[in-house]
Parts: structure tokens; sequence; C-alpha cells
């Protein structure tokens, strides 16, 4: 009896601190703390243009102007060291991508080729395939979610579909032709079944995955009044980021309908952004363009901006990631510095409830109380089991 009481106690106490850390009167997220550089990388020839963290934060790449892709690695101490120089591109590197599994990265370039290295034993990627067929430059590469999709966007203003073979290799699949301009960005939702585009012709356009493999143009949105330069979905897939020369980043949201509406737009930047990204948990945004702009969710659901990581050097942000754990931020400057962060917790910890705005009386929404009802149950049973 005595230690079910204590049990009980254990609960009725993890109920208080639960919610007393987790919300405000207002619903918000109450953890404080901001973004902090902790180390600048230094290590390329020229101008950077990509960055990205392999799923479980053990690599960062990063694309240079200077025709290489970096491997940087974190040390024990939380710093990150140079571990590989990939050489095989013979102009510059547009674009870097690590497979889900992180058994892949590839790479895309102004020489019009797309490249894919696979892990080693020894922890080093090697050249694995070389794929020929844009004949434009290639701007971007994205690995889908399962890792059976690889597409890569192009001045020829194509997106490029591959797809994993039994050998363990990619083939081409499918051509994507639908934009009018340079195809400059390329982003598969969470669950695989959305891919999105963004181009030149100052579109973005979504593909709905179909019951034979292939994609097929499912919407279209035309709210950008320059060129489309780059998209990203939150994890959960419901919200859509695009960012454009005409110094926005517009915010979608998905529909019951399957198809994306315009919530927000963000105007703050004072140039074309080149890049944005999510946070894992979806709490941030971040966007890039002459410095790094950091947007926090808001319990009504949209993004406000949070901070600006103004960092007294020349030329803009080229590209921003953050890694899958939440715990850093990677920026690329176009002056040949990765730029890393050190974050918040509540980059790190659980996802920010969203209240419905039809609410009066602040309850929460279906899917969203389900969310917080398992993880609190999970909590529970593990404290219980202490």
């Amino acid at each position: 009896m005595e230690k079910i009481n204590k049990n009980i106690c254990k609960v009725l106490f993890f109920i208080v601190s639960f919610f007393t850390q987790t919300f405000n009167v207002n619903g918000m997220n109450n953890s404080g703390g901001s973004f902090n550089l902790t180390q600048a990388l230094s290590n390329n020839d020229d101008y950077l243009s990509s960055v990205c963290f392999r799923s479980d934060g053990n690599y960062l790449a990063s694309a240079s102007w200077d025709k290489t892709v970096k491997i940087y690695r974190p040390q024990p101490n939380g710093k990150f060291e140079l571990f590989q120089t990939l050489k095989d591109h013979d102009r510059n590197v547009r674009s870097v991508c690590f497979s889900p599994d992180g058994n892949y990265l590839a790479s895309a370039s102004t020489d019009k080729t797309v490249k894919i290295y696979r892990l080693q034993p020894n922890g080093k990627f090697e050249l694995f395939q070389a794929f020929q067929d844009h004949t434009g430059l290639a701007s971007s590469v994205c690995f889908s979610p399962d890792g059976n999709y690889l597409a890569s966007a192009s001045a020829d203003k194509a997106v490029r579909i591959y797809r994993l073979q039994l050998n363990g290799e990619f083939k081409l699949f499918q051509i994507l032709q639908d934009h009018t301009w340079e195809a400059s960005s390329v982003c598969f939702s969470s669950d695989g079944n959305y891919l999105v585009s963004a181009s030149w012709d100052k579109t973005v356009r979504i593909y709905r995955l179909q019951s034979n493999g292939k994609f097929e143009l499912f919407q279209t949105l035309q709210d950008h009044t320059d060129l489309a330069l780059s998209v990203c979905f939150n994890h959960d897939g419901n919200y859509l980021v695009s960012t454009s020369s005409d110094k926005t980043v517009k915010i979608y949201r998905l529909q019951s309908n399957g198809k994306f509406e315009l919530f927000q737009i963000l105007q703050d930047c004072t140039r074309g952004v080149k890049s944005v990204c999510f946070s894992h948990n979806g709490n941030y945004l971040v966007s890039a363009d002459k410095t790094a702009k950091i947007y926090r969710l808001q319990s009504n659901g949209k993004f406000e901006l949070f901070q600006t990581l103004q960092e007294d050097r020349p030329g803009s942000v080229q590209s921003v990631c953050f890694s899958p754990d939440g715990n850093y931020l990677a920026s690329a400057f176009l002056d040949k510095v990765v730029m890393i962060y050190s974050t918040p917790p509540d980059c790190w910890s659980r996802k920010l409830t969203i209240f419905s705005a039809e609410s009066k009386d602040n309850k929460l929404e279906k899917k969203d109380s389900e969310k917080v009802t398992s993880s609190f149950l999970d909590a529970i049973i593990v404290h219980l089991g202490e």
C-alpha cells in the first residue's frame, strides 16, 4: 500500500510539473534560451552553398564553389572536426543531402552531374555513382524519407527522380518537366507522399505519389512575385515553406483535401531568401538572406520572429540546416565559413502544442491532444518504473 501511495504521489507531482514546465496560461512553451555561436569552420577556399546533417547527427556535410564536399564529425567536446574532403566534381557544388539511413550522400553541381557517395566500413564516404542526365547545372538534391527515391533539380527546368534498385544502385525513374525556367530546389514530405519543387519561373509545384510509384503534378502555387529559391516541409508534413528573391518566406498549411493553402507571409528579410529549414520538432523555422532569421511557433500555429543571427561577416547566408536532434543549427556563409550554433531547450524538447483558433475555452484540438496524452502517459510509465 505504501508503494502504491508513493507511486500516486509521483504521478500527481509529474502532472503538475509537466504542465508547469510545458505551458503558460496561453499554451506557450516556457523553455527559454537563445541560439548562440559555438564554432566557425573555415576550411573552404571559395564560397559555400549548402550544409546538411546526417540523420543521426554524426556527420555534417558542406558544399562549396571550390568544387569540394567537406564532411565534419562531432567530437566528444561537442565541436565539429574536418573528417573528409570529396573532390570529384569539376565545378562548384550547389547542394548536398544524406539519405535517411545515412548510407548515402548525394551532391549536385554546376558541372551538370549528381554524384552519390556510399558509406564505407571505415566511416568514410566513397564515390559510388555519377549521373550525367541533366543538360544544365544541377542545383538541388533530396532523398525521400524511406530512401527509395532521390530527386534532383536543374537549370534545364527538369526535376529528375532516381529510384533505388535491389543492388543498392539508383536508376533514373521519372522526369518531371512542368517548370518553364530553372528548377532551384526540391524536397520530399516526411511521409513521402509529396514532392515539391521551386523554380525561377516563380512557382512552387507539388507532386503527389501515385499507386504506380510515380509522382504526378497535384498543385501549383503562384504566390511569389520573383524567383522561387527554396522549399521545405516540416517533419509533420502539415506546413510547407517556400522562399524567394521577392524577400518573402511563404508558409502554406495542409488542408483536409490534401492541398496546401497560403497561411502566413514572413516579410522580415532584406534580400532574396536562399534557404529555409524547420527544426525537427517543428518549434522553429530558420531562413537565410543577409542574416539567419529564426522564427518561433506560436500557439495559434503561426510563426513569429524570435532571433536574428547577425554575424559581422561579408556576404550573405546561403544555406541553413538544423541537426535532427535539434542540438545544432548550421549556416553556410558566402564568405567560406560554416557557423555552428547551439540551440535553446525547446528546439530539441517536446513539440509545442497548438491550440485551435476557434476554441474559446482553450481546449486542445483532437490531433494535438492525442500527441500530448501519448507522451504524457509514456512519461508517467517511466516515472512509475523508477
